[in-house]
């Protein structure tokens, strides 16, 4: 199993809507409460002998994101293996198009250290 796929499956215990990359386009009658993952860079470390692989898990909710939420994802992603949190989570907001509805997304970090190449 990839890892890709570990993050995913930890991520499916808390949200039945998890997309890879980005949301996919979506019908503006369905509720914008879903779970995006990506990875977002690749560090080697100085002897060039592991690296440093960093990713991001986007919680979407419209109106906004319920209080605990947020722990919830941090304690699932954070029972992987190696997994690390990052040091800062960011709030964004944006509108739903069509609806005028509000939409808080939350964007958490984390990184795993990886042997090798």
């Amino acid at each position: 199993m990839s890892f890709n796929e570990k993050i995913r499956g930890k991520l499916e215990e808390i949200d039945p809507m998890v997309f890879y990359g980005r949301a996919g386009k979506l019908d503006e009658t369905v509720l914008w409460n879903y779970i995006v993952f990506f990875r977002d860079k690749r560090t080697s470390s100085e002897s060039r002998t592991s690296h440093t692989v960093t990713f991001h898990v986007a919680v979407v909710r419209e109106n906004e994101i319920p209080e605990g939420l947020e722990e919830t994802v941090i304690e699932k992603v954070l029972e992987l293996p190696g997994v690390k949190l990052g040091n800062e989570s960011t709030y964004a907001y944006t509108i739903k198009p069509g609806t005028g509805a509000a939409v808080e997304v939350l964007d958490i970090p984390f990184a795993k250290a990886r042997k090798g190449r």
